[in-house]
């Protein structure tokens, strides 16, 4: 991606002016109603002019208009198709470069026909997410908000498309910014009296460059508070069940999932590997990870099913630990609590339809105080009792306490959750000199690192590699 010098400036950034032109399709490839071929950069609106025939030439038409007109290959001297054509003239588009957006029929052949056409007049094939890395590069968003471009588009559930709309309008990038000034004010303060000691300056008052500290270090700790909740939106809240054979995991996955997803009979160790589902549950994504039975066994494959499972167990926010209903805890149910006892559980005691339905209630006292802390549910996976009231538990779980998407700023990924960590880590160092009497210069070292760090969040401060990995996960018209 070759630049030149900068240019205007966009929401207060300065621009930076890009030498070519790239166009790609930016719409699902197959068969629908319409399709858009993009072109941004300096030569997008003399490239598209030289292809499109409408009322006017291109380079007359007002910013932001749409014109009809037909895209022809001046070569072959044919109409390769009717289009609807948009320009926006730079900083006030997308790229903040002059954008073209040609709207033709949605079919695979004619958009390559017209993409076709548009190279062969200068433009360049866009690199996957190249669009969005030139908009960030000419201050037209932050990092985090291009990050939440690709996690619109990849939102699965209301909620998740929540968390992406408020990340795409600059709320972590704003409360970040926020901390940033602060410590960029504490470390002039410093910085000033190292460099001109010399000057009359006030003198350095150790007490307020604390105080600008802590206040980072306690808005870093409230944004790290959202770091799960943000995770767990976009990626959903895993859900592993788990149990001794024929409890009736598979038949419980199923009955969530309102299909007949996994294979369910009578024989213990049917399932022998791990089966992912997603599930939409009141907006919010979900995970159900069914699992092969906990037990020892001679057979191979079974015990590379258990140990799937208990590999599952480290990476779940949630287990769900199915009991047998029609009988007390065996000595496998006892053993597998342990093994999980310090993990998220709710016991469902399972299979409360069955004749001996009676003895449930001695599971559920006996599980009670075998491990007290967790949540009991009796459900019937066969028929359903309890779904409804297991759904909603879950529900309440995912969102107690934590923070509701519009309303703050959320860490949504890990990338973001690794920088501020190390931020956090390098003020407290900063704030512990300063409360030990050290010299206030030796603070400054830790302080610029944990502003470097905060600023990887925004981008401020990322290196290419890192925009070049980020922006590599977009498709090639976005």
């Amino acid at each position: 991606m070759k630049t030149t010098d900068e240019k205007a400036t966009t929401n207060g950034k300065a621009t930076t002016m890009f030498d070519d032109t790239i166009a790609a399709i930016s719409t699902p490839l197959g068969e629908g109603g319409i399709g858009i071929v993009r072109v941004s950069g300096p030569d997008s609106i003399g490239v598209c002019n030289r292809v499109f025939r409408g009322r006017q030439s291109l380079e007359e038409t007002p910013t932001h208009s749409v014109n009809y007109g037909k895209i022809v290959d001046p070569k072959a001297k044919r109409v390769v198709d009717e289009v609807l054509v948009t320009v926006m003239r730079g900083p006030r588009s997308y790229t903040a470069e002059d954008i073209v957006e040609i709207s033709g029929h949605g079919g695979l052949t004619a958009l390559e026909e017209i993409l076709g056409v548009v190279l062969r007049e200068g433009a360049r094939l866009a690199e996957p997410g190249e669009f969005t890395k030139r908009a960030f590069l000419n201050g037209r968003m932050d990092l985090s908000q291009a990050e939440a471009v690709i996690d619109v588009i990849r939102a699965r559930t209301s909620q998740g498309l929540g968390v992406a709309v408020a990340q795409l309008q600059g709320r972590l990038g704003g409360a970040v910014g926020q901390l940033h000034a602060g410590l960029l004010a504490a470390l002039a303060g410093i910085e000033a009296h190292v460099d001109y000691p010399e000057e009359d300056l006030a003198p350095l008052d150790g007490r307020q460059i604390l105080q600008l500290i802590d206040d980072a270090i306690g808005g870093i700790g409230r944004l790290l508070e959202t770091a799960r909740f943000g995770r767990m939106v976009r990626e959903g809240l895993r859900i592993a069940i788990v149990g001794k054979p024929n409890v009736g995991k598979s038949s419980l996955l199923n009955a969530l999932l309102l299909e007949d997803r996994a294979i369910v009979t009578e024989i213990p160790g049917t399932t022998r590997d791990l089966i992912e589902e997603n599930l939409n549950l009141g907006g919010f994504p979900v995970v159900l990870i069914d699992t092969a039975g906990i037990r020892e066994t001679s057979d191979a494959v079974e015990s590379i099913g258990v140990k799937k499972t208990r590999d599952a167990l480290r990476y779940a926010d949630l287990v769900f630990l199915v009991l047998d209903g029609t009988g007390g805890l065996a000595g496998e149910d006892r053993q597998l609590m342990k093994d999980i006892a310090d993990l998220n559980t709710m016991v469902l005691i399972n299979k409360i339809d069955k004749e001996r339905a009676e003895l449930s209630r001695a599971t559920v006292m006996e599980a009670e105080e075998f491990q007290g802390h967790w949540s009991l549910m009796e459900v019937s996976a066969l028929e359903g009792t309890g779904l409804k009231s297991l759904q909603d538990a879950v529900k309440e779980m995912f969102i107690a306490g934590e923070v509701r998407p519009g309303e703050s700023a959320i860490v949504s990924n890990a990338r973001q959750e690794q920088s501020l960590r190390a931020a956090l880590e390098e003020l407290k160092a900063a704030a512990d000199t300063i409360r030990d009497g050290l010299p206030l210069d030796l603070a400054s070292v830790e302080l610029r690192r944990g502003i470097e760090w905060l600023g990887k969040v925004t981008g401020d401060t990322a290196s290419e590699d890192l925009l070049d990995e980020i922006f590599s996960r977009f498709c090639l018209g976005k």
